[in-house]
Formats: structure tokens, sequence, C-alpha cells
């Protein structure tokens, strides 16, 4: 059993998710692109943090 908080700075929320751990020992994708941006934990554990970025930023 696997569970992902989430803390979310855009909307100051904080989310959990239990899910299954999958088989095998291929990579965990997280997609976090509806989130903003924020840290994430996994089992208890940071991943960092995290945020989206749209645009051109060297202008």
């Amino acid at each position: 059993m696997l569970y992902y908080l989430a803390r979310v700075y855009t909307t100051n929320t904080i989310l959990k998710v239990y899910s299954n751990a999958p088989d095998g020992n291929e990579p965990l994708a997280l997609d976090m692109e509806r989130m903003g941006k924020g840290q994430v934990w996994i089992n208890g554990e940071s991943i960092g943090r995290y945020w989206m970025t749209y645009g051109n930023a060297c202008r």
C-alpha cells in the first residue's frame, strides 16, 4: 500500500491518497500538472517540491 501526501500552496490544501503499490520494479510517476505548486511525500518520505512552469521565461 502506498500513500501520497501533497501540500498544494495555491489553495493551502493537503491531499492524502492511498493506492496499491504497482507490481514489479518499474519507476513510479505522479502527474502533478493540475496541482499548481507544493510539496509531495510518498510513504512519509519527502520527494521534494514541485511547480508547473508555462511560457518562455528566457525572453
